[in-house]
C-alpha cells in the first residue's frame, strides 16, 4: 500500500502503474489479489498523467484519490471508500506490546471529526459507522477475534464539543464513542456471522 507521501515521477509510467495496482490490489482485491476493473483503473490514471497533466511529479496522496474518484465513478463506492481510509492512514494496523502477537487495527479519530460545533456530533458519530463498515473485512478471517484501537479519541470529543479534554463532558463524550463502535461491531458480527466481537481500546489512555 502507498503510505508515504513521497514524490512519484510522471514519466515513470511503469513505477506508477505498478503503485496503484499493487495499492488496489491490497485494499480492495479479492481473495486472488485481483478485482475487475482495477487494472484499467490503474492504466486510465497512468495515461491521464503522461498525456494530460500539467506537472512533471505527483505524490501517492493524489494517486490514492484519483484511483478513489475513479472506483466511485465505476459505481464501487465501497472499494473507494476503503482506498480513502487505508490509503490515507485513518485505518491502520499496529502492533501493541499489550496485545501480544495480535494485530491491532488503529483508527484515527482525529481524521474524522469535523470542527468545534456540538451540532456536528451526529455526523461524528455516523462517520465512524460508516468506517467500521467499510473495514468489517479485517476481521472476517478471525470471525470477529480481535481488537478495535481508538486514537485521539479525547481530541476528537473535545473539539467537537469545544470544551477542556478534562471536562466530565468530554470524559462521558469518549465513552459514548468507545460504546457506539462497541454496539456497531456487534451488529456488524451478527450480520456477517461472527462468533466474536473486536475488542474496543482506547488508546489515549
Amino acid at each position: 500500500m502507498i503510505c508515504n507521501p513521497e514524490t512519484l515521477p510522471e514519466q515513470g509510467g511503469s513505477v506508477i502503474l505498478s503503485h496503484i495496482q499493487a495499492e488496489l490490489a491490497e485494499v480492495c482485491g479479492s481473495e486472488d489479489g485481483t478485482a475487475p476493473c482495477h487494472d484499467e483503473v490503474a492504466r486510465a490514471i497512468q495515461l491521464f498523467l503522461e498525456n494530460e497533466a500539467e506537472t512533471e511529479f505527483v505524490d501517492a496522496r493524489t494517486l490514492t484519490l484519483m484511483a478513489a474518484q475513479a472506483l466511485k465513478s465505476l459505481g464501487q463506492g465501497g472499494d473507494a471508500r476503503r482506498l480513502i481510509l487505508f490509503g490515507s492512514g485513518m485505518v491502520r494496523p499496529s502492533e501493541w506490546v499489550v496485545t501480544g502477537d495480535q494485530a491491532i487495527w488503529v483508527l484515527n479519530l482525529k481524521d474524522i471529526a469535523l470542527r468545534e460545533d456540538a451540532s456536528l456530533e451526529i455526523i461524528f458519530f455516523k462517520g465512524i459507522q460508516v468506517v467500521l463498515d467499510s473495514i468489517a473485512d479485517v476481521w472476517d478471517a478471525s470471525g470477529g477475534d480481535g481488537i478495535m484501537g481508538l486514537k485521539h479519541v479525547f481530541l476528537a470529543a473535545s473539539s467537537l464539543l469545544g470544551a477542556p479534554r478534562n471536562s466530565k463532558a468530554v470524559q462521558k463524550l469518549c465513552e459514548e464513542i468507545r460504546e457506539i463502535c462497541i454496539g456497531k461491531l456487534q451488529q456488524i458480527g451478527r450480520e456477517r456471522g461472527w462468533h466474536a466481537e473486536p475488542f474496543v481500546l482506547n488508546l489515549d489512555f
